[in-house]
């Protein structure tokens, strides 16, 4: 019988490590990834996308709702800087494709309210999929020429996880479920091509792939196993999940960012994520930070990214800490920008997120990730980590 029950507890333990999850990263495979998980849909597609430009996923998208599948989409519909005209182009496609297939299909923009009550949230900035509630695909990407890049193309750094956990799915399908409600006279429900024609804002279609990588992409994604997945919504569990993910380094802490100012409030109050890793180095954590290059934006506009890195290594220089900071080099990394928001902690755990470390984005948006536990998938990230870090040290 004891032998019995040793058995039962090993299947047990076994079964907890059988988490499949395929990793990918823009500007390599996010693209293979992003269409595999559409078409592998046989009953229902959730996706909640802050900017869907791509053409090769809208395709994708496409051909699952003239196939009958069951699709509906949720987008920001006031993006930073305007909706595209080449946006609204493929929002029309699908509305129409949507309008001719399953009665089921819904396509909703969160918008100010006619009324301006206000939204619930300041961006719908969240890029997941849930396929069929039995996985779900998180990212720092939007479904755009950078964010999903074609082979050889050039993009931005992000990483974008495939989660086959119908746990993982319910979760963000409760979310999507819960953002979509039009209770809150936050969301229009969309019709017609001809009510996306209305929110047009902008000519601007924002940065486009046109340059050619030497780097090879990869051939296609990797699948790993993962012990443990825990997701995560902001703004209602951001930034305490943050914090605890910081404050839980024990030797190494590695973050990946694209934008992390030192400061927020009106005041200037220091970021709480500055605070903790600040405190994770002063009890011997080894800690880097690659922050974005935010000349890439705007040479002429100061960059708190520099900031930030300046005031960590100023500290860690008085206070002789295992800290260091720098600013990511594009033209080595053969990156647009970083778009990345991930973190990496002791070889064991993995931040895969849209979660800019904003006040904003952390107190104010719909932002969507997970935190994985695994070694493979740390590892996997970790080596993609220090190339980068290793690229933008040589200048």
């Amino acid at each position: 019988m004891k032998f019995f029950n040793f058995l039962l507890g090993m299947i047990t333990l076994t079964s907890s490590w059988a988490i499949d999850v395929t990793v990918s990263e823009a500007p390599d495979d996010t693209l293979a990834l992003t269409v595999s998980a559409i078409k592998s849909a046989k009953k229902e597609l959730l996706i909640n996308i802050y900017e869907l430009t791509s053409p090769d996923v809208a395709k994708a998208i496409k051909a699952q709702i003239e196939a009958g599948i069951k699709v509906r989409i949720l987008e920001e519909g006031q993006p930073v800087g305007g909706f595209s005209h080449s946006a609204a182009a493929i929002e029309k496609q699908l509305i129409a494709a949507m309008k001719e297939g399953n009665l089921d299909n819904s396509f909703f923009l969160m918008k100010s309210p006619a009324d301006k009550s206000g939204r619930r949230f300041v961006f719908d900035h969240a890029k997941y999929m849930v396929i069929d509630q039995k996985s779900a695909v998180v990212g720092s990407e939007n479904y755009s020429p950078t964010g999903n890049p074609k082979e050889r193309t050039l993009g931005n750094r992000g990483w974008e996880v495939w989660v086959q956990d119908p746990k993982v799915a319910k979760y963000f399908s409760d979310i999507f479920e819960k953002d979509t409600s039009l209770e809150f006279g936050d969301i229009e429900l969309v019709e017609s091509p001809e009510q996306i024609s209305r929110s047009v804002i902008s000519p601007q279609t924002g940065i486009t792939a046109t340059k050619v990588r030497q780097t090879k992409t990869a051939d296609k994604p990797e699948t790993l196993q993962a012990c443990e997945v825990t997701p995560l919504v902001a703004p209602t569990e951001s930034l305490s999940n943050l914090l605890s993910l910081i404050e839980s380094s024990k030797t190494q802490l590695d973050i990946e960012q694209m934008s992390f100012p030192a400061y927020w409030g009106k005041n200037g109050e220091i970021s709480p994520l500055i605070l903790a890793v600040e405190a994770a180095a002063r009890r011997g954590v080894k800690v880097r930070i690659l922050l974005n290059d935010e000349s890439a934006f705007n040479e002429n506009k100061p960059s708190k990214n520099v900031e930030t890195v300046k005031i960590l290594n100023e500290l860690a220089q008085k206070e002789q800490l295992p800290l260091q900071a720098q600013i990511a080099n594009l033209q080595a990394m053969e990156v647009d920008i970083i778009h990345n928001k991930g973190v990496l902690v002791d070889g064991q755990k993995t931040l895969i997120s849209s979660i800019n470390w904003t006040e904003n984005a952390i107190k104010n948006n719909r932002e969507a990730a997970v935190i994985i536990q695994s070694k493979s998938i740390s590892n996997h990230y970790q080596s993609l980590f220090n190339r980068d870090w290793e690229l933008s040290s040589r200048r």
